[in-house]
């Protein structure tokens, strides 16, 4: 309680319903499966673009290739 020439204000309880950190869990981890989505969708995007010699050059056929990179995103 804080005291004043008029009047007195309470000062608002603490929120004791969420843990200590618990949002900048849950948005570090947003962030990090964000960022995960955006490489996997990179990545497959690239691979895409390969001519068989260079999927040849890694081990993958074109059909294999294929089937990864129209793959969703959020997929793993």
């Amino acid at each position: 309680m804080i005291k004043t020439d008029t009047a007195i204000f309470h000062t608002p309880a603490p929120r004791t319903w969420l843990p200590t950190g618990f949002l900048a869990k849950i948005s570090s981890r947003a962030i990090a499966v964000l960022y995960e989505w955006q490489e996997r969708a990179s990545t497959r995007h690239r691979l895409m673009t390969l001519d068989e010699r260079m999927l040849k050059d890694i081990g993958l056929s074109a059909a294999t290739a294929e089937r990864e990179g129209r793959k969703p995103f959020w997929r793993a």
